[in-house]
């Protein structure tokens, strides 16, 4: 009987041991991973929630046409988002007013696109210009790229915009800024001036004003 004692008592402590690290394992498997993808309801509760700094644009298609007899301007999309403020974020200034200091730290950044059509057969110089380029938003409020409040002012990109090709399109974009996600996009006007159709400014081909009524 004594010839068997040693391989019993390995034997016990093999399994023993196995046991052991089969708990350790256990134990390390299920503590909580911040860096895991686990649908665990354990790690979901340890889990830091990361806020985040920038919103996801929120896009409204609209796809509305307005005409007259020079051209025809459809209103695209308004998407909204929230941005920081950074040197990186330029805006058109008239006479090197800066916009941006009436901003605070983070801001909602809207940008309502358009399309610009000239219907006619002759190219309409955009340098000619005898006005501005007017966004109406639903509030009422005008805004052009020399307004020196955020309820009165509005970017214009491209700008300028140097020439309308014979029966072209073109891209127009207007960014408002605003300390609050209030912008109303519902009724929105834009305002097109008028070109000069030479250098004496004689004669124009003319703008107007285009309502997106919903």
């Amino acid at each position: 009987m004594k010839k068997y004692i040693v391989p019993v008592i390995t034997g016990i402590v093999t399994f023993v041991f196995g046991v052991v690290v089969g708990v350790k394992m256990s134990v390390y498997v299920y503590e909580p991973d911040f860096d895991s993808n686990s649908n665990s309801d354990n790690r979901k509760v340890t889990k830091p929630i990361k806020s985040e700094s920038h919103s996801k644009p929120v896009v409204k298609k609209i796809n509305k046409t307005q005409s007259n007899e020079t051209w025809n301007v459809t209103l695209d999309s308004v998407t909204t988002e929230r941005v920081k403020k950074s040197d990186d974020l330029h805006f058109t200034a008239v006479n090197d007013y800066d916009i941006k200091k009436l901003l605070p730290e983070e801001f909602y950044m809207t940008t309502v696109e358009a399309t610009i059509e000239n219907k006619l057969d002759k190219d309409i110089d955009g340098s000619r210009s005898t006005g501005e380029y007017i966004l109406v938003d639903g509030n009422g409020y005008a805004r052009t790229i020399s307004g020196t409040t955020l309820s009165s002012y509005t970017d214009v990109r491209p700008m300028p915009i140097e020439s309308f090709p014979p029966k072209s399109k073109t891209k127009i974009q207007f960014i408002v800024l605003s300390e609050k996600n209030d912008f109303n996009s519902d009724n929105i006007k834009i305002s097109l001036p008028d070109f000069a159709k030479d250098e004496d400014f004689d004669d124009v081909y003319p703008g107007g004003t285009f309502d997106f009524q919903n």
